[in-house]
């Protein structure tokens, strides 16, 4: 009504917008920051997987020293076929983690 004071002045009705919006943005960052952190968790998942198979990798192709000498005779070099086998094997296990992963 004309001649009286109105109860919420514009000011005030602009601070509570403004409160509002804040709340909301509050609310979206929070959920911005979940979703982050489930992909650095999915991340770190396939990480630890990869260093896993390299580490595999690395173990089944690079001979290992196992603290002999030098002057120590030398093991058997491996046959080829258990060279192979022991690809196939490793292959296999590379084939069946990245299809689990899909």
């Amino acid at each position: 009504m004309p001649g009286q004071k109105p109860d919420v002045t514009s000011l005030e009705t602009r601070k509570q917008l403004l409160v509002m919006e804040s709340d909301l943005n509050r609310a979206y960052l929070c959920e911005e920051i979940s979703r982050l952190a489930d992909d650095l968790r999915a991340v770190h998942d396939q990480l630890h997987s990869v260093t896993s198979m390299a580490s595999s990798l690395f173990s089944t192709f690079v001979p290992q020293n196992n603290g002999a000498k030098e002057d120590e005779a030398a093991p058997e070099k491996p046959s080829w076929l258990s060279t192979i086998l022991r690809g196939v094997k490793v292959g296999t296990s590379l084939w069946l983690a990245f299809r689990s992963k899909s």
